[in-house]
């Protein structure tokens, strides 16, 4: 090809056939690329959200127990006050029935 030829009509023609067949290509192997990005992107979420899940179903079995040992824990500390109370007001008693006839000691 002599780089000193005259460019002719046709040749500018041919030339801007073959550019825009280029870039027709590279558009169409982006929007291919694009495509597989977004589905790469959209598996990742998937695959997140699925984690999320699991980590969500195991913490919440893990809160389930926490509050059923707090609830007991609540029954049982009630339930020794409960007796704690009783005793004392039975020693209340006892020391008002033996200590009231004898009076105030000085």
């Amino acid at each position: 090809m002599d780089k000193n030829a005259a460019v002719t009509k046709k040749d500018l023609v041919d030339l801007e056939d073959r550019i825009d067949s280029r870039f027709k290509a590279q558009d169409t192997h982006l929007k291919e690329m694009e495509a597989r990005l977004v589905e790469k992107i959209h598996d990742s979420q998937t695959e997140l959200l699925r984690g999320f899940e699991k980590f969500q179903t195991a913490n919440n079995i893990r809160m389930r127990k926490l509050e059923a040992n707090l609830s007991n824990l609540d029954t049982s500390a009630s339930m020794r006050l409960e007796n704690l109370e009783e005793r004392l007001l039975e020693i209340e008693k006892k020391l008002l029935l033996n200590g009231g006839s004898k009076g105030p000691k000085n």
